[in-house]
């Protein structure tokens, strides 16, 4: 008989979800793999963003269904008051709002309960939060996480959130702890001790079927395109693009193309420096997977001077693709062993505006294999890291 692993993420826009993040697409496109691997495991993903169960690729999905709820509530009356209890608790303890603790607390534990499955897997310290106290009876829990976000100061709440993981990596019931990096890693180390469990980092990856090299993608070579797919706010840095490529002494026009929901105010400033300054701008608020590899392998490089990064997984995809990536030294992906180097990615120092200007002016200097780009990532395609993550699975269940 199979073992059952229950999967709590989210569902991307493109799948059927509310989802139009990376973090989103990283979650599906993981566990999508695994499922399509032969294994002894029989995977659910259960997701807040539908009301239905639905096969959708290699994955059985669930999701929020009210009235189920309810009767979980009504048959459970005293687990459900030890539920609100902690909610509570976390309210109390860790700033979490009351009302929606209860929702999820009744979610997770509902399907916990329907499912029975072998092992738990949450994604993200806030859920991962909530799933520490969700009763699992013999099962095992796994958290995965995408990114430390209790040092960082542009996002919101950011203390809450450094109690949060200091807790979740220290004294939380989780089994296995796996990273989307390794550098990611080793921060929770040096900030928070030791690990209360296993802990390795599996990296992300990209989905081979989406992202890869296509010869007959025609170019302009006219100009240098420029394309960033990401949110389009303040952290993510598309404004100093656009400042860069003014301050700039080109000897060849930039164009610049930025795909992704937008901060109104700050895509406003972008817009207005480039009418201001004759740079042609676009800006396509979404566009799901199978559309994206044209704009990618259609662009020179794909600029994301983010000041914070989990992992990073669209430079992935467009490395993938056979577009070399800019990126910032400091963050996590650009410390991985192994991934970016003079073949597929021009490391910047940081993310202001004076280094990249510096970089875009002797853009003209690098040159780069496409094929060579592309090819150079093939060990994070979505499979071969499905087979590492069931590794753990096994680990986990049968040592």
């Amino acid at each position: 008989m199979k073992k059952k692993i229950l999967i709590f993420g989210y569902l991307p826009k493109d799948k059927g979800g509310k989802q139009e993040t990376g973090l989103a697409t990283g979650i599906f496109d993981l566990h999508n793999a695994i499922a399509g691997l032969e294994t002894d495991y029989d995977i659910l993903f259960a997701s807040t963003d539908i009301s239905t169960t639905s096969t959708i690729s290699n994955l059985k999905v669930t999701g929020w269904n009210k009235s189920n709820l309810l009767k979980w509530m009504l048959k459970n009356p005293f687990k459900f008051l030890v539920l609100a209890y902690r909610a509570f608790y976390l309210k109390l303890f860790f700033r979490q709002p009351f009302s929606r603790g209860v929702g999820y607390f009744l979610f997770f534990q509902s399907l916990t309960d329907s499912f029975n499955p072998d092992i738990i897997h949450f994604h993200g310290a806030r859920w991962g939060l909530y799933g520490n106290y969700v009763f699992g009876g013999k099962s095992k829990k796994v958290l995965r996480i995408h990114g430390m976000n209790g040092y960082d100061e542009n996002i919101d709440d950011y203390l809450s959130f450094r109690k949060i993981e200091k807790f979740l990596f220290t004294k939380s019931t989780y089994q296995l702890i796996t990273f989307v990096a390794t550098d990611v890693m080793n921060d929770f180390q040096i900030k928070y001790g030791n690990p209360v469990c296993r802990a390795v980092s599996i990296l992300n990856g990209y989905n081979q079927e989406v992202f890869y090299f296509d010869d007959n993608i025609v170019k302009d070579v006219s100009f240098i395109k420029l394309l960033t797919f990401s949110t389009v706010y303040s952290r993510k840095g598309q404004l100093n693009v656009m400042k860069a490529i003014v301050k700039a002494n080109l000897t060849k026009q930039i164009t610049y193309t930025c795909i992704g929901n937008a901060d109104a105010a700050y895509l406003k400033e972008i817009v207005k420096l480039s009418a201001e300054n004759d740079v042609k701008f676009d800006h396509i608020s979404y566009l799901p997977q199978n559309q994206l590899k044209d704009y990618i392998g259609k662009a020179d490089f794909m600029i994301l001077p983010s000041t914070s990064e989990g992992f990073g997984k669209v430079y992935i995809e467009s490395i993938a693709c056979g577009t070399p990536v800019m990126l910032p030294a400091e963050l996590p992906l650009a410390k991985e062993p192994g991934i970016l180097n003079q073949t597929n990615a021009i490391v910047l120092k940081d993310g202001s505006v004076e280094e990249i200007a510096n970089v875009l002016e002797r853009i003209g200097e690098r040159k780069f294999d496409r094929s060579e780009v592309a090819s150079s990532v093939i060990q994070l395609q979505w499979d071969n890291l499905a087979l590492k993550y069931v590794g753990e699975y096994d680990r986990l269940m049968y040592n």
